[in-house]
């Protein structure tokens, strides 16, 4: 079973406690779930770096 996070966006009912999505001052789209181990880990979608790295 899931549970939605945004209307895109679902998550497993077992991924315990997390945050909603939130837009960063840059654009970027990210939430924050914990691990078994109470460890944060933040997904957030792609950026366009516009040619910062060398690309």
């Amino acid at each position: 079973m899931s549970r939605k996070i945004s209307a895109v966006c679902t998550v497993p009912e077992n991924l315990g406690d997390y945050s909603p999505i939130e837009r960063q001052a840059w654009g970027q789209r990210v939430f924050r779930f914990y691990d078994p181990d109470e460890h944060a880990i933040e997904v957030g979608e792609p950026q366009d770096l516009g040619g910062l790295h060398g690309s």
